[in-house]
């Protein structure tokens, strides 16, 4: 789901104007925390090997296989391990939290949260009732701002992954949805583990416009978080997850 505000106007991402979703992620900068799989951290580690190469005679090639260290894969899509905390911020119907249980076999460590009450949430998504039922072991709240996340989320937990899927005001005014990206990276590094001890924020939108215009890096910065990565964004690998207008 994406966060709205005001009028609760209805707006697809999905279909019509901009490209497949796509996961960004960042960190905080140094000691700070990680955003749109954004995260802490400093320099390349390609960049460190070729400076350490440096004035020393080329390896054969037969045997340079054997003697390259090992390149960790990287994954080509966004995924959460079971063994980690993570919040979930504007979840609609809560379908996406119920599919993020399934992928990774585990609720322990996951809060969901949606900026709609309880009584809304059942009103407006026939099927949230079904899927809060079946978000066992994970934390629930409702009333949720994901901009001001410190007036229900103690401010003592922190998370390994911060979520927010497709944010979005309700309203096609870019600088809305602009201010809503910078007050949501503002108030999510607060609750996500600083960059050395593997913190991120991750945020889905869409490619192209109107969304490259929100300025999403731009936002995160701000914040005081790193760009990490852009990954695709596969709804398959959350089971029964269904992207709502929030």
């Amino acid at each position: 789901g994406g966060q709205q505000k005001g009028s609760g106007k209805g707006w697809k991402t999905q279909g019509g104007k901009g490209g497949a979703p796509k996961t960004q992620t960042a960190k905080p900068w140094g000691g700070n925390r990680r955003f749109h799989d954004i995260k802490g951290g400093s320099g390349s580690g390609g960049t460190a090997a070729k400076r350490k190469g440096r004035g020393k005679a080329p390896v054969k090639k037969k045997h340079q296989s054997a003697l390259a260290p090992a390149v960790r894969k990287v994954p080509k899509t966004v995924s959460y391990a079971a063994n980690s905390t993570i919040l979930v911020c504007g979840d609609g119907d809560f379908s996406f939290t119920r599919g993020l249980l399934k992928h990774r076999r585990s609720g322990a460590g996951v809060v969901a949260t949606s900026l709609d009450s309880h009584d809304v949430v059942l009103s407006k998504y026939p099927d949230a009732l079904e899927w809060l039922d079946r978000l066992a072991d994970a934390k629930v709240l409702h009333g949720v701002d994901a901009t001001r996340l410190e007036q229900a989320v103690r401010p003592q937990q922190l998370f390994d992954r911060v979520v927010f899927n497709f944010p979005h005001t309700g309203e096609q005014r870019v600088h809305l949805n602009r201010n809503l990206l910078r007050n949501f990276f503002r108030s999510a590094r607060g609750y996500v583990k600083c960059a050395p001890d593997g913190g991120e924020v991750h945020v889905t939108l869409k490619e192209g416009p109107p969304y490259n215009g929100w300025e999403i890096k731009e936002a995160a910065a701000a914040a005081g978080m790193l760009p990490i990565r852009t990954l695709a964004f596969d709804p398959n690998q959350f089971p029964g997850y269904r992207h709502q207008v929030s």
